[in-house]
């Protein structure tokens, strides 16, 4: 397909009007002296269709026998196009264009570093540049495994290192060796707060000293179980923990609140929306700067509305500024659809759409309680309501301040 459509391009393709009562026969006969005419249609009760522009010639012996007028109404193709001066020009600019874009792509001109975290970025550059990988370079005299082996011997918080050509970029991928800071971040003084407001059910204190206690309501980031030592029962009577200020600890437990959840949806009677027909048109477009020329397909898209689909390949200088872009385009004509819903239908699409968002939400583990859903008619929608008590744990981690006791 895409083969053919390149050759009826070069090549130069028309669309004919056949005139007369024995424009089907002509066709026919067209096709069994070897002659290909694609695309027939008969708008307006006329019959035309597309055929190549060098056929067009052989189609003069069946006009005169079957009697049939036939009229060019369109042309497309490079033949048509390059009969215009300035087209000759963009091709002549486009052809030279092209070869030094070939010529340039041999040179790396930009070096993009990815998996960088503790390393400075400057760094990396530095000893790439030792080894040869630099913007300007040319990339057939640059060996990929010495310069991932330079890397790992100059660098030795790297683990791995992997480099690859993308055009006229340098990919280098790099793993940095493990960092093990949660390690000391696990053992940091820490309370325990509430990561959403509820009701306390349940306290279990493994480490700290608790602040709340069972059926009180908290509210979101109070402290639940604070990082320090609990007060000590002395005979019946609480006495503080030895020294002043207390120790600060990581505080460690369960708390299990009564959560609710409150979550809404509105839906129309009618919804509208694009669905695709089928059909479909085709372009290819190069841009240099801010000119743009259309090298294959219509001028014009075909479709009142679309929808479209576009692959490029980008050329850019050292410092990512656009040089040139080549887009194959796809176009998918689409067309609104009304679907009457009515407060029926409503209802359950934005039921559905309240009971997904809270499934998305739900955290694993959690106990639902009870749930509710109330309903809301308005002029021309449907409102949902869906109220949901769970029971989940609340407590999450934060460092405490170094400045308070």
């Amino acid at each position: 397909m895409a083969l053919s459509l390149i050759s009826r391009t070069y090549h130069g393709y028309i669309e004919v009007e056949f005139h007369g009562d024995n424009s089907v026969r002509l066709v026919q006969a067209a096709a069994d002296a070897g002659l290909t005419i694609w695309r027939l249609r008969r708008p307006q009760g006329v019959l035309t269709g597309w055929m190549l522009a060098r056929d067009f010639a052989q189609l003069r012996p069946l006009v005169r026998r079957y009697r049939v007028r036939v009229r060019i109404i369109r042309r497309r193709g490079l033949p048509f196009r390059l009969r215009e001066p300035h087209r000759q020009a963009v091709l002549m600019g486009m052809v030279i264009f092209v070869g030094l874009l070939y010529i340039l792509g041999s040179f790396i001109w930009y070096i993009e570093l990815s998996g960088l975290d503790q390393i400075p970025a400057n760094t990396v550059l530095l000893v790439l540049r030792e080894a040869g990988l630099r913007p300007g370079a040319l990339k057939r005299a640059i060996d990929p495994g010495e310069v991932e082996h330079h890397l790992l011997s100059r660098i030795p918080l790297l683990s791995w290192a992997g480099i690859e050509w993308r055009g006229t970029r340098a990919i280098v991928q790099l793993v940095e060796k493990a960092d093990q800071s949660w390690i000391i971040d696990s053992m940091e003084p820490a309370d325990l707060v509430a990561a959403k407001a509820g009701r306390i059910q349940t306290l279990i204190v493994l480490a700290g000293k608790p602040m709340v206690k069972e059926g009180d309501l908290v509210t979101e980031g109070q402290v639940l179980i604070r990082g320090e030592p609990p007060d000590l029962d002395f005979f019946g009577r609480t006495v503080p923990p030895p020294g002043w200020p207390p120790k600060a600890i990581r505080a460690r437990g369960m708390v299990r609140a009564t959560v609710t959840y409150d979550l809404k949806a509105e839906v129309p009677w009618e919804l509208s929306y694009l669905v695709r027909t089928g059909a479909t048109a085709q372009r290819s477009i190069v841009t240099v700067g801010a000119r743009s020329l259309v090298l294959t397909g219509r001028d014009e898209i075909p479709f009142a509305e679309w929808q479209e689909e576009r692959a490029s390949l980008v050329w850019r200088d050292h410092q990512g500024r656009l040089l040139a872009e080549l887009s194959s385009v796809t176009y998918y004509e689409v067309e609104r659809i009304t679907e009457d819903l009515g407060p029926g239908g409503a209802r359950s699409e934005a039921e559905a759409i309240v009971r997904r968002d809270f499934g998305a939400i739900l955290v694993p583990g959690a106990l639902i309680v009870s749930q509710t859903v109330e309903t809301e008619e308005l002029s021309h929608a449907t409102a949902v309501r869906l109220v949901v008590e769970v029971i989940e744990d609340i407590a999450e981690s934060r460092l405490r301040n170094p400045s308070r006791p």
